[in-house]
């Protein structure tokens, strides 16, 4: 079934241009900007979650100084990313 569907789907996705035109579709760069900071907030917000998984303390590995300042600066540059995109 996966490459029926798959035969099927690729024609139909390079033919369709010809199939008919979309009227009044105008490219406008705010989409772009909107796209971006949407995608910037998505990769921020997971490289924070994986900053804290990366700190979760375990039996042989205890959360110390130096872990805990790594956790805050991992966080301190996430914050300074998404302060530089809205400036």
């Amino acid at each position: 079934m996966g490459l029926g569907v798959l035969a099927t789907a690729v024609p139909v996705l390079y033919l369709s241009p010809l199939l008919g035109r979309v009227r009044g579709f105008v490219l406008e760069p705010h989409h772009f900007v909107e796209r971006h900071a949407l995608l910037l907030l998505v990769v921020l917000g997971k490289s924070v979650a994986a900053i804290g998984i990366g700190t979760q303390g375990s039996t042989t590995h205890p959360v110390n100084a130096p872990l805990a300042l790594g956790l805050a600066l991992g966080i301190a540059v996430a914050s300074g990313l998404w302060w530089v995109r809205l400036s």
